[in-house]
């Protein structure tokens, strides 16, 4: 067994994305060290929060996203106000394609590898970057309502994060 590794299964195996939505009293918490094979990315809707990310500490606040990559040890710890943040977990490979094309080769697989990197913290993209903010709020909703078809408006949303992040230069 490798330390600090999270046993907890996020999603299932049909569908290998999880939300997690915390709502954080006035009072600090904290999310012990712990690492998966997931992507987390988290997202700030209100309060502050440290995340340390291979003991690189950041603060986030509302308006902020952050991206844990897969195997990170990491933790997030919340001062005396209130915060409010969704962590959303999932295999890089969940949103790979069943035949090997140009999106796979370019995009996907150099996410996979470690040679496309995902920032570490992105300040204020509620405001800097409103569609990729949106994109964040239709996975809410989508896996919030599971009408027929939300995992694939879910792959879709995440495709389309990735592609707006690339044209940004932030990958």
């Amino acid at each position: 067994m490798r330390p600090f590794l999270e046993e907890i299964r996020h999603g299932t195996p049909a569908y290998a994305f999880q939300i997690y939505h915390m709502d954080l009293p006035e009072k600090a918490s904290a999310v012990n060290y712990h690492w998966h094979r997931e992507l987390e990315i988290l997202r700030i809707e209100e309060g502050s929060l440290t995340v340390t990310d291979n003991q690189t500490a950041r603060r986030g606040t509302a308006g902020d996203l952050f991206f844990i990559m897969p195997e990170h040890i990491h933790t997030m710890r919340t001062g005396s106000a209130p915060v409010r943040y969704d962590a959303f977990l999932f295999p890089l490979s969940f949103l790979d394609f069943a035949s090997y094309d140009d999106v796979q080769d370019q995009f996907l697989s150099p996410l996979q590898q470690k040679k496309l990197l995902f920032p570490y913290h992105l300040a204020d993209v509620k405001t800097r970057y409103p569609k990729i903010w949106s994109l964040f709020g239709e996975v809410l909703s989508e896996n919030t309502a599971r009408s027929h078809g939300y995992q694939l408006a879910t792959k879709i949303c995440l495709l389309k994060l990735f592609c707006l992040l690339h044209r940004e230069g932030l990958l």
